[in-house]
């Protein structure tokens, strides 16, 4: 059995976690109803040696060429 004070920190992880989900897919629509964005074209932006997956270095190598002016404020 649990006690009172796990059982309200799982409530708040679990509310937190649907809050998420909600928000997540709010955006989702939002970005779909968006008549010019296209999900592939952006990923073929992103992954630019073709490995099939984005990881952190795609998406500063994207920064660094296309936002210059963001690292040099």
């Amino acid at each position: 059995m649990l006690s009172l004070e796990t059982e309200k920190k799982i409530t708040k992880l679990f509310v937190n976690l649907f809050e998420g989900e909600k928000l997540a897919e709010i955006s989702r629509n939002v970005l779909n109803d968006q008549l010019q964005f296209d999900a592939f074209h952006i990923f073929n932006e992103l992954d630019r040696d073709n490995k099939t997956y984005i990881d952190d270095y795609d998406i500063v190598e994207y920064l660094k060429y296309n936002y210059l002016y963001i690292f040099n404020v």
